[in-house]
């Protein structure tokens, strides 16, 4: 972005950026990206704070109890130190993919 504005002569001449339509468009679009990136990283951080401390944030509770659910990670337990469980996807009276063979054997139907 920044070359091409200096290929049009943007820096040495307040003219070109009334003239043509194209050192404007580089502006709205290469210049706010590192300020999305940098919101959408604090947005993340934040988030992963919030969750750690397990605070909801519409209940009104006092910052120092905030603070204090963060620095003993109460939501360290619950979100990542739990055990976890895995569920099949399918429905619970069909038979497993693997199980249609031994029960078509049993019928008879084999080819």
């Amino acid at each position: 972005a920044f070359q091409y504005l200096s290929s049009l002569g943007c820096w040495s001449s307040m003219s070109v950026w009334f003239h043509t339509w194209k050192p404007l468009v580089v502006m709205l679009l290469a210049f706010p990206m590192p300020a999305y990136a940098f919101g959408l990283t604090g947005a993340g951080l934040t988030t992963c704070l919030l969750m750690l401390a397990d605070t909801d944030v519409f209940v009104e509770e006092g910052c120092i109890k905030k603070l204090r659910s963060l620095m003993i990670c109460r939501g360290a337990k619950p979100y990542c130190l739990a055990p976890m469980t895995l569920r099949s996807w399918h429905q619970g009276g069909q038979p497993d993919t693997e199980e249609l063979p031994l029960q078509a054997q049993v019928l008879g139907i084999t080819e």
